[in-house]
């Protein structure tokens, strides 16, 4: 009975210790994440100034489906997201 125990603790240890292991990892790459967005985070400011578009033509562009993030607000615009957009109906290189 003893080694049956001894046995459950220590597989029950080794899940722990991979979901340890496991939660790190998730963390470390949703740091990693953040950090490659930051890099290309926009604020409105930021997008009219990147895009020189007019406050009308960017009201516009939200309407035919610029992606844009966060609250009406604070409004958080992605670059890649934009310069896809921007592609797709055809102001973009």
């Amino acid at each position: 009975m003893e080694k049956v125990q001894l046995a459950f603790m220590s597989f029950s240890n080794a899940i722990m210790d991979e979901m340890v292991s496991m939660k790190n990892r998730i963390n470390q790459l949703e740091e990693d994440l953040s950090k490659t967005r930051g890099a290309q985070k926009m604020n409105r400011k930021e997008l009219l100034e990147f895009t020189n578009v007019s406050v009308a033509t960017l009201q516009r562009y939200l309407k035919q489906g610029l992606p844009v993030h966060g609250s009406p607000k604070k409004q958080v615009f992605f670059k890649s997201e934009v310069l896809d957009f921007l592609r797709k109906i055809g102001k973009g290189n």
